[in-house]
């Protein structure tokens, strides 16, 4: 018998209300007024179960929240928690797509994409203040209001407290049906490339322009040569434009390209590859921008050893066997990851469709999640 986990599944009720209720705060990444009034209902409900509460204040975005539970001197740096209570929903969406329960699972925007693993680490710090229970280290919490931009003001705060940090948990949701621990997550790379040219008629005197779609075409060949399955390294050429009409040789193109790495060599190796690429034609001038905005989270020494150490919990406390996987989607994980700090993501809630209609949260993985958040925090 496991108090813990069987008090988690007794409130179940109690977790599904709270899900609801940070559902139905919306809260899309680019409205402040939305995820400060969100931000100041969770601050509320932790600073009433006494951990401390501050606001790193933003002008532009959301409020993000610093909460701690501190404990003596010596019980050892602190753990650090993610979760992000932004979404990719505009505003009255809920009107549309209202939170609603069936039989497995729930529905509603931003249930899955994270509130369902913000609800889960909320509950563990309630359950574990109402049942007298202690981390074993101090703890810090972050919750951004920028994750789904790229965590573009909220980056340096993590990376700050990653750096005194033991270990890190991210309460995105968990990978596939099992709902797989994310030990490692491709690194993501975001590039844009201009070509100007110059304009001729395209029959009367071709050769007086210079064609910067063709340029264009001769560099996004070598692009696409960059890449190497093999490594987990992709290219995508997401969108690309350029041209004034049929008739004229086109003065000017543009392309904006994706890109995914499995390690950090293969990282500073196709960004080398993009930045450093040479037109064909002399005359044409290219500008290309961008980089790799999410750094590959890999999996560490001490980070497998943070996955054994966890699974071996799960099984022996709450007969849970926990698998790890690897993903290609961006996280503050790979924040935590870059500063050193071994980082197991995925913990959150376990469902499908994220950023889709479909979006679900399984009601079954609400207590068991809950509970292994808890168990890890008081254990490891």
């Amino acid at each position: 018998m496991n108090v813990l986990k069987d008090y988690m599944v007794d409130n179940t009720e109690e977790i599904i209300d709270l899900l609801q209720r940070l559902v139905e705060f919306e809260s899309p990444s680019s409205d402040k007024h939305a995820n400060d009034m969100l931000g100041e209902f969770i601050a509320k409900l932790l600073s009433d179960i006494g951990l401390e509460v501050a606001f790193d204040k933003q002008s532009a975005m959301g409020n993000h929240i610093i909460a701690k539970w501190p404990l003596v001197e010596d019980s050892g740096d602190p753990i650090l928690l993610l979760c992000h209570m932004d979404t990719v929903w505009p505003i009255d969406t809920i009107h549309e797509r209202p939170f609603s329960r069936g039989e497995r699972a729930l529905k509603g925007p931003g249930v899955f994409d994270m509130k369902g693993g913000l609800a889960c680490t909320l509950f563990a710090l309630i359950a574990m203040k109402r049942l007298n229970l202690v981390p074993l280290h101090p703890l810090t919490l972050i919750i951004n209001s920028d994750e789904e931009l790229g965590s573009p003001t909220s980056r340096k705060l993590i990376d700050d407290e990653a750096r005194k940090s033991q270990y890190c948990l991210v309460m995105e949701a968990g990978m596939g049906p099992q709902g797989k621990i994310k030990t490692s997550r491709k690194g993501v790379g975001s590039f844009e490339i201009q070509v100007q040219g110059s304009a001729a008629h395209a029959s009367l005197v071709p050769d007086k322009g210079i064609n910067a779609i063709e340029e264009m075409m001769f560099l996004l060949l070598n692009v696409l040569d960059s890449a190497d399955i093999s490594k987990g390294t992709t290219v995508n050429i997401g969108m690309i434009e350029g041209g004034i009409a049929r008739n004229v040789v086109a003065p000017h193109a543009k392309a904006v390209i994706d890109v995914r790495v499995s390690s950090l060599s293969e990282a500073n190796r196709i960004t080398d590859a993009i930045l450093n690429l040479q037109p064909r034609n002399p005359e044409a001038l290219i500008s290309i921008s961008g980089g790799i905005t999410r750094q590959p989270m890999e999996l560490s020494e001490k980070g497998e050893i943070l996955f054994s150490v966890v699974k071996d919990l799960a099984l022996n406390e709450l007969e849970l066997d926990l698998e790890q996987g690897s993903t290609g989607g961006g996280s503050d994980g790979q924040i935590a990851s870059a500063a050193g700090c071994p980082t197991l993501d995925g913990m959150g809630v376990i469902g499908y469709g994220a950023h889709s209609v479909n979006e679900a949260t399984l009601i079954r993985s609400l207590p068991i999640r809950s509970a292994l958040i808890a168990t890890v925090l008081m254990k490891v």
